[in-house]
């Protein structure tokens, strides 16, 4: 799979991506397209794919809806109708390596320029998965101050 990143005469991010896979092309220019913070979500649940943490992640965007498996992710594009005018398919599969180097790659191009945005969405993240576990001390705290004043 070849992947051309650049910016066009209107200064809009594109991906051409080599068939048959030109729907990662669309889906990171329309659906993730300059944001940080989808492309860092969308590596952590790759991340939780191939560990075997997750069965499968999905999720719809602006056209298209994205399936990530252990193997495999399945882009669907929900606007594209497939008639025999129109020789594209509505559904790419590609192996999850693949998507994975693709999407790291549009992360590096995205990024540029918007290192003080990365450090803020990082430690956002960061505090996300740290939710649980300060709600369930929290928790822990009042059962503790509960069981003193009945006490």
């Amino acid at each position: 799979m070849t992947i051309k990143y650049y910016i066009d005469e209107n200064g809009f991010r594109r991906a051409e991506v080599s068939p048959p896979y030109e729907l990662l092309g669309w889906y990171l220019e329309g659906d993730v397209q300059g944001s940080i913070y989808t492309c860092k979500l969308l590596l952590s649940e790759i991340e939780k794919a191939k560990a075997g943490v997750e069965e499968e992640y999905s999720g719809t965007g602006n056209a298209h809806t994205i399936t990530i498996k252990r193997d495999k992710v399945v882009i669907e594009n929900e606007l594209l109708n497939e008639t025999k005018d129109c020789e594209m398919s509505q559904i790419c599969e590609i192996p999850l390596p693949e998507f994975e180097k693709a999407l790291t790659q549009w992360f590096e191009f995205i990024k540029i320029g918007q290192e003080e945005l990365l450090d803020w969405v990082e430690s956002q993240m960061k505090r996300e998965a740290e939710l649980p576990h300060i709600r369930e001390q929290r928790i822990k705290r009042k059962l503790r101050e509960s069981k003193k004043k009945k006490s």
